[in-house]
């Protein structure tokens, strides 16, 4: 994968990242109550460290990082799109049965993504030129040997 990532750097160029920020919390409630907070002034960062259950954002401080488009959830992306920096969007229900609630800080223009922003649109052409069978093998060595859990509807690793 990351051979395919070298040779073919030029393919994951992108011209608008989207710097985000998120809470991810396990019931609707507290999710509206957390949409409350923000559109009256709270900061995500304040209220994703001490409430989101996703581990990453919390310990990030909601920093959720750098998205391009084709990388981004359906569920959210076009929201996400044509919204400016500063708002507030969701609460989304989504497939891991979190309440995602995004802030956009702001875009980074022309930039490669870097190797784990691409890493499942590699794998996504990876499996289409060699086809599903060696997919499936390469998946089940990943939840033998590593227990690595996979959103296959996604190809995003967890």
């Amino acid at each position: 994968v990351r051979s395919y990532y070298i040779e073919n750097k030029d393919k994951f160029y992108r011209d608008k990242l989207f710097r985000l920020y998120a809470v991810r919390v396990n019931n609707k409630k507290s999710a509206e109550e957390i949409v409350q907070q923000l559109r009256n002034g709270a900061s995500i960062r304040m209220l994703s460290a001490r409430f989101s259950k996703d581990e990453m954002l919390s310990r990030n401080n909601g920093d959720w990082g750098l998205f391009s488009e084709d990388v981004m959830d359906d569920l959210w992306k076009k929201d996400v799109i044509s919204s400016l920096p500063s708002e507030i969007l969701g609460p989304y229900l989504d497939s891991d049965n979190f309440y995602t609630i995004i802030e956009i800080a702001g875009f980074a223009y022309r930039r490669h993504l870097s190797f784990n922003l691409a890493y499942p649109l590699i794998v996504e052409e990876l499996i289409n030129m060699q086809g599903g069978e060696k997919w499936d093998t390469y998946r089940d060595k990943m939840i033998k040997e590593y227990g690595t859990k996979i959103n296959i509807e996604n190809i995003n690793w967890e």
